[in-house]
């Protein structure tokens, strides 16, 4: 489909597939200028797939013929938590999650650019000047201990709780997804899709279709046929999105991200006793800083998640602290899971959300 969005000409392509193995799909997408977003309901809880259709319904309550400000991108998320926190089936409590990815035409302080949003582990790719790469960092178990050192990317396809979330919708009193802002260019083209996809192909893998195929939605469909090929273990859902033309091509823009201090030394892999807690400070003017945008890659190679084709992080979910010690033991913790708990001290059983949905269980 191609569509024009105050001077921005799109054209897209979407697929959401049950899989081989699932009898329910749990994953929802949204696809309208100026919102694209991807979601996946989190199996192992009541409802995965009443939450991801709530949160993309919400999500296009931001169309419209102005382009959302960041802040209010911002607001609906958290709106789109309280809700699945509160939310009833057929008049009973239930606990839902899920994950969001999206892909939006919002105002950063008055200057129109993509907003690409992130909670969980569902990811946005791109592709420019013949590079690919992802945009954004998986808020899962597994992200954190590559991060941290202990393993690497491929052992983290096969580790025993990569489907462990530490973020998603519905499952925390405040969420923090991942905020990146970045200016528009001619010739980009963005990939949102649940790990359905991740699961299933390498990054080398979905790159080569994404770089050899013109048309979004024969990517899509070759994207969805090899996830399917490869075992189809889980629903897949992907949204294919390419910038044709704009009118701001080449002019420089401004962008935002926190004032932080950049640690040099790998914190210590995570402990179940020290899980990260949720922050109860929301993105404020006051806490960021302008600065200009960063260079975007002219090579060929295949970029690592830490860095991004592009663009600024102005907002960043909970990260962990370095304990400087050995890690000890984890052990994941059994559904219904536990909530962590904003503005307090950590739980001694404080854990994770075991996504039992995403990419091995139920959703």
């Amino acid at each position: 489909m191609r569509s024009e969005y105050r001077g921005i000409v799109l054209e897209w392509a979407a697929a959401s597939e049950v899989g081989r193995v699932r009898s329910l799909n749990e994953d929802s997408l949204l696809a309208e200028p100026p919102v694209f977003a991807v979601a996946d309901g989190m199996g192992g809880h009541d409802a995965g797939e009443v939450a991801s259709a709530l949160a993309v319904e919400r999500l296009a309550s931001l169309i419209g013929d102005s382009p959302p400000a960041v802040d209010g991108v911002a607001e609906e998320f958290q709106q789109i938590n309280e809700l699945l926190r509160s939310a009833t089936v057929a008049g009973q409590s239930v606990e839902m999650g899920t994950t969001v990815v999206a892909l939006i035409v919002a105002s950063n302080n008055g200057v129109p650019g993509w907003l690409i949003a992130n909670i969980g582990d569902s990811r946005a790719y791109c592709v420019a000047d013949g590079s690919f790469g992802q945009v954004t960092s998986d808020h899962s178990y597994v992200q954190e201990l590559v991060d941290a050192g202990q393993i690497n990317a491929a052992q983290a396809r096969h580790h025993p709780d990569r489907n462990v979330v530490t973020q998603a919708l519905g499952v925390v009193e405040l969420a923090r997804p991942d905020f990146w802002v970045r200016p528009f260019k001619a010739g980009e083209r963005f990939l949102l899709c649940s790990d359905g996809l991740t699961g299933e192909l390498e990054d080398a893998e979905i790159a080569e279709v994404l770089l050899t195929e013109s048309s979004p939605a024969i990517a899509v469909h070759r994207l969805v046929e090899r996830a399917l090929a490869e075992g189809g273990r889980d629903n897949v859902t992907i949204l294919v999105v390419d910038v044709l033309s704009t009118p701001t091509a080449g002019e420089a823009s401004t962008e935002t991200r926190p004032k932080r201090a950049r640690g040099k030394r790998k914190p210590a892999a995570p402990k179940a006793s020290e899980r990260p807690v949720m922050p109860t400070a929301t993105l404020a003017a006051d806490a960021i800083a302008q600065v200009p945008l960063e260079a975007i890659p002219r090579d060929a190679e295949l970029l690592h998640p830490g860095e991004p084709l592009g663009g600024s992080l102005i907002a960043r979910a909970p990260q962990l602290k370095d304990a400087g010690g050995v890690a000890e033991p984890w052990q994941p913790v059994a559904a219904p899971p536990v909530e962590m708990i904003t503005g307090a001290p950590p739980l001694d059983d404080a854990g994770d959300h075991g996504d039992n949905g995403s990419g091995g269980g139920d959703g």
